[in-house]
């Protein structure tokens, strides 16, 4: 094995029980896109539904077809709009389905397709949706069975994000539909508004409030080679890195096709065993470079992100956001889940 991923379902269910707390598991969309933003979606549906939750949201057909035919009884909503040609197939699997433009309306009306839609609607976030002034037409012409929008800035910007709120409010206010949803994960946690879905995703996973969240996924790579250095050298692609006569250099059997990002070339470090050691050399596709001490060996497995490098600390140092390393890990790393029962 060069790299593995452990899935702890136990820290989980723990984050879902914290947020079942504060938020009805009948009135929980757990967000599963992106396989579960890494995690493994078949595993944490499974998890999820046996804490209460039977709504889910993904954003490609493929998901939702993954989702359904491994489990009954469950509501599932393709966040983003699936082409007009896929319509009338994904409702015939009882598949929700977002709508964000009046050619999709018409074109439902003229297939007579019947099924559960929700109308995206616009309120600050700039990606999909209804205007305002459109929406009560939209309502007119096909009655949707939800209505939503995104909050674009809840986890650090409360002013923007009560504008948002009062939009939306304002908007639903005049129309009667049987799902209303508008907060995310962040938005969830932070205003209590009363709303008959909330749509929970990143601190399922510990990606984000680690003082609330425990992180879920370690990602970890094996050392496969040491050397130390009889002269001074360059490391890696581009000779950016100099290392010294004398410095040991191990290689790590995991690269950007795998889910390191080359950022983190001679600026992020590892743990091993109650000490960190730094990334050093370019990221290459299938391996890295650290430079170690003699207590690393050949076969030993380096944390690369988990409960000593927390995936959010990394991201900000990385000037990015945890979504994206989580979602980064790719298919070829074996996900290793782990249970106490």
């Amino acid at each position: 094995m060069c790299a593995y991923a452990i899935i702890n379902l136990d820290a989980y269910e723990r984050n879902l029980k914290k947020i079942i707390d504060k938020v009805p598991s009948e009135k929980i969309m757990a967000v599963v896109k992106a396989n579960a933003y890494g995690h493994g979606s078949l595993e944490i549906v499974k998890r999820a539904i046996k804490l209460g939750v039977n709504f889910f949201g993904v954003a490609r057909k493929s998901e939702a077809y993954e989702i359904i035919e491994m489990f009954s009884n469950v509501n599932v909503l393709i966040l983003s709009p699936i082409s007009r040609s896929e319509i009338k197939e994904a409702v015939s699997k009882g598949i929700h389905l977002t709508i964000s433009n009046f050619e999709d309306i018409e074109y439902i009306l003229e297939n007579k397709i019947v099924g559960n839609f929700h109308y995206a609607i616009e309120t600050g976030m700039g990606r999909i949706g209804f205007m305002e002034d459109e929406i009560e037409k939209a309502y007119n012409l096909l009655k949707p069975v939800g209505i939503f929008s995104h909050l674009s800035s809840a986890d650090f910007d409360e002013e923007y994000t009560k504008l948002q709120i009062e939009k939306y409010d304002r908007i639903v206010s005049k129309l009667d539909v049987k799902y209303k949803h508008l907060l995310n994960s962040f938005g969830s946690i932070k205003y209590n508004k009363e709303y008959d879905l909330y749509r929970i995703g990143i601190i399922m996973y510990g990606g984000e409030m680690n003082e609330i969240f425990e992180p879920v996924m370690t990602f970890k790579a094996r050392v496969n080679h040491i050397k130390i250095l009889e002269d001074d050298a360059f490391i890696g692609y581009s000779k950016t890195y100099f290392a010294k006569k004398g410095d040991i250099i191990a290689t790590v059997s995991c690269g950007y096709a795998d889910g390191m990002l080359r950022y983190m070339s001679n600026k992020s470090r590892v743990y091993f065993n109650g000490k960190f050691y730094p990334i050093v050399g370019n990221i290459c596709m299938d391996q890295f470079m650290i430079k170690v001490d003699d207590e690393i060996k050949i076969d030993d497995f380096v944390e690369i992100f988990g409960e000593h490098i927390l995936v959010n600390d990394l991201a900000k140092e990385l000037n990015t956001i945890s979504y994206e390393l989580l979602c980064a890990v790719s298919s070829r790393v074996e996900r290793s889940y782990w249970t106490e029962e």
